[in-house]
């Protein structure tokens, strides 16, 4: 009888062993046939892209990111296609949400990539154009920290600096000319003889 349990033994251990290869082959070809799926998605996303499709690309890029999250190519189209969908200077929730969206899908790539410069330009430009200026300027910063040669990251900044600062101005120059209106009749009244009102002012 010790004899047969010997003899059984390997055997059993043979049969475990084959099923956890085989469970482990069979997942592991799952897994290879859904990184190919999605390729495809992400190959039929990028054509639906390049047609301006960006609600079916979206869809496909979805699909692709489910299928393979650790494709990353796959969310900065995803993102990209979002911020596509993102209308500057439009209010609706509808459409902050969309510019939210590619926000946050640019912030999952950059998860994976900190050093993604596509992502942290996508990120402030939607800031910029959702009229974040404070989160714009610390996107375009860290843009320039990451690409410094770019000289549409400086422009930007200088433009919000520009922005906040030229109200400010103008509201001065509106008190000056309704404190001072003697001061500005005499200068423009001199001005038609002499031309010189402007370097007054």
């Amino acid at each position: 009888m010790a004899t047969q349990e010997s003899d059984s033994k390997p055997l059993i251990i043979s049969l475990i062993v084959v099923v956890v290869l085989a469970a482990g082959g069979w997942f592991g070809w799952q897994a290879f046939g859904d990184r190919l799926k999605a390729r495809d998605q992400l190959r039929r996303g990028i054509m639906a892209y390049k047609a301006a499709a960006f609600t079916s690309a979206i869809e496909h890029f979805k699909s692709a990111v489910q299928l393979d999250p650790n494709l990353g190519v796959a969310r900065l189209y995803l993102a990209t296609a979002y911020a596509n969908q993102f209308i500057p200077g439009a209010t609706s929730d509808e459409n902050l949400k969309v510019g939210e969206q590619a926000i946050d899908e640019f912030k999952k790539v950059l998860a994976d990539d900190p050093k993604s410069v596509n992502s942290v330009a996508g990120i402030a430009s939607l800031y910029f154009n959702m009229k974040r200026l404070d989160d714009a300027k610390t996107w375009y910063e860290k843009q320039i920290a990451l690409d410094p040669n770019n000289p549409e990251a400086y422009y930007s900044v200088g433009v919000i600096d520009w922005g906040k600062a030229y109200p400010a101005r103008q509201e001065g120059a509106v008190r000056l000319v309704h404190r001072e209106p003697a001061h500005h009749r005499r200068c423009l009244q001199e001005s038609e003889s002499s031309g010189e009102a402007a370097s007054r002012l």
